[in-house]
């Protein structure tokens, strides 16, 4: 009795996540935020101390000037995959579920893990390129950074392109069924979703990193992503109101 009970509980489950396999990046959704909580308790993630171009890096000998740089860089692409794993993939549920929906159904774990690897890829190359660009920023323009990347943020919501580029979000997969070719196929999907999404949340992402991925930052940040893609009809002014009210608050204290 007991373990047909527990062979119909174990059928279910499966049928259940082969039916939504994007319950994937909803699990990875939640740990990603369960480590930068971590993280934050232990004193924060990034921070642009310095960039691993910097010169002094490279003072002691070119071998230990390569291996500074090389896990500075790997710290970099750590968190920044972690930050896009919190807050980018709850807005690639529906996209995750058309894809799965247009997989076989031995198929749709395999296609969906794809797409995630061809859409994290090029966000983590993006955020080790930026935070190298800030680390190389003069002492000066860091400290005005934060509120400034606040602010462009806020424009950018109000500017006609992002409506143009928050309407293409939403693309649909077109799959060859099998073999290499859906792999390929799988990996394109991811990257096109990567491109659309950057050109839409780009603002709002160096924000978070201006501000060196304050909680905070990303929680207000994924307030604004979440809001703008699960409730369409919410005018993008007020992300625009809460976004510019966030860098006056970050300047009154970067004043005291």
């Amino acid at each position: 009795m007991i373990s047909a009970s527990v062979s119909r509980t174990a059928a279910t489950v499966r049928l259940i996540t082969r039916e939504y396999p994007e319950y994937l990046a909803i699990l990875l959704c939640a740990s990603a935020w369960i480590e930068i909580l971590a993280l934050q308790r232990k004193g924060g993630m990034l921070c642009h101390v310095a960039s691993p171009l910097d010169p002094a890096y490279l003072s002691v000998t070119t071998l230990l000037g390569l291996a500074a740089s090389g896990k500075h860089l790997a710290t970099i692409a750590l968190h920044w995959l972690l930050m896009v794993l919190a807050m980018m993939l709850p807005v690639q549920i529906a996209s995750l579920r058309r894809l799965a929906g247009r997989s076989l159904w031995n198929r749709r774990y395999r296609n969906t893990a794809l797409a995630l690897i061809g859409y994290c890829l090029p966000w983590v190359a993006a955020g080790c390129a930026a935070e190298l660009a800030l680390g190389l920023l003069p002492g000066p323009a860091r400290e005005f950074l934060p509120a400034a990347a606040l602010a462009v943020a806020a424009a950018w919501q109000l500017a006609p392109a992002k409506r143009r580029t928050l309407i293409r979000c939403h693309p649909e997969p077109l799959l060859a069924p099998a073999g290499w070719k859906g792999d390929r196929d799988c990996l394109k999907f991811g990257l096109l979703l990567a491109r659309r999404c950057g050109l839409s949340c780009w603002a709002v992402m160096l924000a978070c990193a201006a501000n060196q991925h304050a909680l905070w930052a990303m929680a207000l940040a994924s307030l604004v992503l979440w809001t703008e893609r699960f409730r369409p009809q919410t005018k993008l002014a007020w992300s625009a109101a809460v976004l510019t009210a966030a860098a006056a608050v970050v300047v009154v204290q970067a004043a005291m």
